[in-house]
């Protein structure tokens, strides 16, 4: 997920050099309340792990709403939990489904011609242990049916770095296909010896964006994933904007750890900083700045040798953020002044990061913390209502942070109608 270095520095956050006002504080609290620029939002913790209704909820991963109108949850120990809500946000049922075992699940997608009554998942799920794991072990499944029992491997033998980067977040195009956050092997681009990401290389499809068109006759997995935005080093966060492009967060690398390539691929140069997390448009035919010498991609954070141009992140995220998941805030909730926002936890700061784009949705004009207060979030979601689900890791993946496992969400005191 995010190199262990990064756990042990917290840097108080600072301007980035983009022209952009960061609104850290924007907002205030009193109990069960958050209130700012962006109306009030009931805070309420809907599932905690180890109470009666979830012993055994823990090391969760994304969350999604499905057809169905549950609440899905994936989890690090193998599991897929399908939670039922009221109308007033309270957890009547939940559902646990272990289709694949001894594994762990990441990132999900539902089939977008799935119905109320047959849910279709697409499920990234890779090799334990979460760190140290063989190369070549992630995977993409497709579940349906009863319990989600039916299980069918749509692609195997995706990369896994040698840390805790793999296969990552889903997303069904508005062109049917299935665009993949596939994670890079290396710190810079290059093989780092006695360091956490060890001497494993980056492979051809590792440090991307990639591309699989799933439900075309004759897909025959592997061979058939295409590198789509090459160049991101870490992206867990994948979103699908209403506007109809394609954001992606992508986490900066760590100093000391392993370096870049030289000109050309020859020697090694040494990234001295830490670096910050970034928000990216992704486009097509750009190049996002983590080389891969396996594409031939040596460059960093310039154009490629072979015209394809860098593209520049919409933002830089305050130093000691560590941004993970990514969605949009799209409903019309208290007067619609999120509408349109992304919003992105900040697993280290335990906040929740938002984004406001330009109409043309080509820029960012402002980025600020909407909440805090969070024990390491991953992952966050947006109801049809407005409300806002946070998934909070607490310190069930060794990363530090105290308590269990839970959901939190914020409720708009004005929802959408």
């Amino acid at each position: 997920m995010i190199s262990r270095s990064r756990f042990r520095v917290i840097v108080p956050a600072v301007a980035t050099s983009f022209a952009i006002a960061i609104l850290v504080g924007g907002c205030c609290f009193i109990p069960g309340e958050v209130t700012g620029k962006f109306g009030t939002f009931n805070k309420v913790v809907i599932l905690t792990g180890g109470s009666s209704l979830a012993p055994d909820f823990s090391q969760p991963a994304y969350i999604r709403f499905g057809p169905d109108g549950r609440l899905y949850v994936t989890t690090y120990d193998g599991a897929l939990w399908a939670l039922t809500l009221d109308s007033e946000k309270t957890v009547t049922n939940a559902d646990v489904y272990r289709p694949i075992p001894n594994r762990m699940y990441t990132g999900m997608a539902f089939d977008p011609d799935s119905t109320p009554d047959a849910p279709v998942l697409y499920l990234t799920h890779n090799a334990r242990p979460l760190y140290k794991a063989d190369d070549f072990t992630g995977a993409v499944s497709r579940l349906s049916g009863p319990n989600f029992s039916s299980v069918s491997n749509v692609i195997e033998g995706l990369p896994r770095s040698f840390e805790n980067h793999m296969t990552f977040a889903l997303a069904f195009g508005t062109d049917g296909r299935l665009y993949i956050a596939q994670g890079g092997n290396t710190n810079h681009g290059l093989p780092a010896p006695g360091s956490v990401f060890g001497d494993r290389p980056e492979s051809e499809l590792s440090a991307a964006l990639l591309v699989a068109d799933v439900k075309a006759a004759g897909f025959d997995g592997l061979e058939d994933v295409e590198v789509y935005a090459p160049g991101l080093r870490n992206t867990y966060g994948l979103c699908l904007h209403s506007n109809g492009k394609m954001y992606v967060e992508d986490q900066g690398g760590n100093k000391g750890l392993g370096g870049r390539p030289g000109p050309n691929g020859v020697g090694s140069i040494s990234v001295d900083v830490n670096l910050p997390d970034e928000l990216n448009w992704i486009q097509p035919d750009r190049f996002y700045g983590h080389p891969n010498p396996a594409r031939g991609e040596f460059e960093w954070r310039a154009d490629l040798a072979d015209g394809t141009p860098h593209a520049p992140p919409l933002i830089e995220f305050p130093m000691g953020s560590v941004v993970t998941g990514l969605s949009e805030y799209a409903s019309s909730a208290n007067d619609g002044s999120l509408q349109g926002a992304l919003l992105l936890p900040g697993f280290l700061d335990g906040s929740i990061h938002y984004v406001l784009l330009s109409d043309d949705g080509e820029s960012a004009t402002e980025q600020g913390i909407l909440a805090f207060g969070f024990v390491n979030p991953l992952d966050v979601t947006v109801g049809d209502d407005g409300t806002i689900y946070v998934l909070e890791a607490g310190g069930t993946l060794e990363f530090g942070g105290t308590g269990p496992a839970k959901i939190t969400a914020l409720i708009p005191h004005e929802p959408s109608m």
